[in-house]
């Protein structure tokens, strides 16, 4: 009887899920709050992340090279702090003021698998904006508390969680010519080039820059060369440099300079944008991106030759945009006055007879638009007065031709029309570089330190056989220059770590 009963009762299953529902209903409880604090914690973190690469991304738009990019750079991320580091559903400031901290930095480990730590920062940190390439944005640790309950031992009942950035700046030039120059300024130390021309003491201001001699010729102030193109031989750098579309990009990670002295190739090329054919170009002058450019007043002994290009000694019959009086000699060039009234007169006479009267030149008021600094100067730019020639349509006729016959309108060009919008053809581009610092010699990868930026350049006359580039500065990329490289040049501040 007994033992009948305790079968049935051992065989009775009703009721079993209920118990083992009790059972288990504290494990699916912590597993549930465990899936919870996960859920929370990569919120936060999503959260914190997206924060700090906001500062390190507004940080990093700052850093163009000039010597106050890190006064810029930390004010920009510090408005972000105030203004926008909140919560994706607009709650409360997700990072106050003092809940980050940023560094500046000249360099970053190569590979991602090192971390940047605390002896890194110390050794490669910079106060110097000409210096600081990245950024580097970390949050203090920010603490959640969990749901969870936490094994019993541990001290605190929250987890902390932190995050980090590193941005940096790149500027890149694409379809330019492969030209770098050396810094003029380069001894007055970081951030100079920049200075000098917001100050306007680039402007109006000629400079001469020889051809680096040889293949293994060091560069110095004063010295222009040429920069890496796809393809070997003189002729493929000729072409880059007389076509409009060169095809190459170049930045300030990626600048490599070409070693050797290309004279020839380089006259020629430079000189078709002067309505000048000479060697092999002479098939080129009905293509589009061969074109000269709309004003090529030059003092030509023939003017008439489209195939050659020798200049005229005698200033009564032909005179090109005149150079001035040297102010300073350059290890490798010169730089010139920038005040060349009386220059100007002698240019105006041989050029627009018209404007003599009594052997009294009368030059008209030209307007100095190209000026970036403040007040007005004395005598305006080379490449102000080009524009004037061409706006007031000074190019050809009795009364703007030179003795000689030298006028402003191209003669050789056989080709289509420039399209409306099109790039200046007296107008090249040019990495400048600080070449003592880069040791610049033969075929050389140059440091993003090294590298001051980009600049556009007036070409005053054409090359004449004697390796020198004369060029006035027309603007720089950065915050000092006047934006009309903003079209040409490409900028982004992007996420390295």
């Amino acid at each position: 009887m007994l033992s009948r009963v305790i079968r049935r009762f051992w065989n009775d299953h009703h009721g079993y899920v209920i118990a083992l529902t009790l059972v288990a209903m504290p494990l699916l409880l912590g597993f549930s709050l465990l899936v919870i604090d996960v859920g929370r914690g990569n919120n936060l973190h999503t959260d914190l992340q997206n924060a700090v690469d906001a500062l390190a991304l507004a940080g990093a738009r700052e850093l163009d090279g000039s010597s106050d990019s890190i006064t810029r750079a930390e004010a920009a991320m510090s408005n972000l702090v105030k203004n926008q580091a909140r919560f994706s559903n607009g709650g409360p400031v997700l990072i106050e003021a003092d809940e980050v901290e940023w560094y500046f930095l000249t360099k970053i480990p190569a590979s991602d698998d090192t971390r940047i730590d605390a002896a890194w920062i110390d050794n490669y940190k910079t106060n110097d904006g000409a210096d600081a390439i990245y950024v580097m944005v970390a949050s203090h640790e920010r603490p959640m508390t969990t749901l969870f309950p936490l094994p019993v031992g541990l001290t605190k009942d929250t987890v902390d969680f932190r995050a980090s950035a590193v941005a940096t700046y790149e500027v890149a030039a694409c379809d330019v010519t492969p030209i770098f120059i050396c810094n003029p300024y380069e001894a007055e130390g970081e951030g100079a080039f920049q200075e000098r021309f917001a100050n306007g003491d680039l402007y109006a201001r000629a400079i001469t820059m020889n051809m680096l001699n040889g293949s293994n010729a060091a560069a110095g102030p004063g010295n222009f060369g040429f920069l890496a193109v796809s393809g070997s031989g003189a002729n493929v750098l000729r072409d880059a440099l007389a076509t409009n579309s060169p095809g190459a990009c170049y930045s300030r990670r990626n600048l490599i300079t070409e070693p050797g002295q290309q004279t020839g190739p380089v006259e020629q090329g430079i000189n078709v944008r002067f309505d000048i054919y000479a060697g092999s170009m002479n098939s080129y002058r009905n293509q589009l991106d061969f074109r000269p450019a709309a004003n090529v007043r030059k003092a030509a002994q023939k003017p008439d030759k489209c195939d050659q290009y020798k200049l005229e000694t005698d200033s009564t019959e032909a005179l090109e945009l005149p150079s001035g009086a040297v102010s300073q000699t350059l290890p490798g060039g010169t730089l010139h006055i920038q005040n060349w009234q009386a220059d100007l007169q002698d240019y105006w006479k041989v050029n627009h007879p018209v404007d003599v009267a009594n052997d009294v030149v009368q030059v008209p008021n030209i307007p100095k638009t190209s000026y970036p600094g403040q007040g007005t100067p004395t005598t305006p730019s080379r490449y102000d007065i080009y524009n004037y020639e061409i706006a007031q349509n000074l190019l050809s006729g009795s009364g703007h031709t030179s003795p000689n016959g030298n006028i402003g309108a191209p003669q050789c060009y056989s080709g289509p029309a420039a399209p409306a919008g099109a790039t200046d053809r007296r107008i090249i581009f040019a990495a400048v570089v600080n070449c003592n610092a880069a040791k610049i010699k033969g075929r050389t990868d140059v440091a993003a330190g090294d590298i001051e930026g980009f600049t556009s350049m007036f070409v005053t006359k054409p090359v004449d056989g004697d390796s020198k580039l004369s060029l006035e500065i027309i603007d720089i990329t950065g915050n000092k220059g006047r934006g009309t490289l903003d079209t040409f040049i490409r900028e982004e501040a992007y996420l390295v770590r």
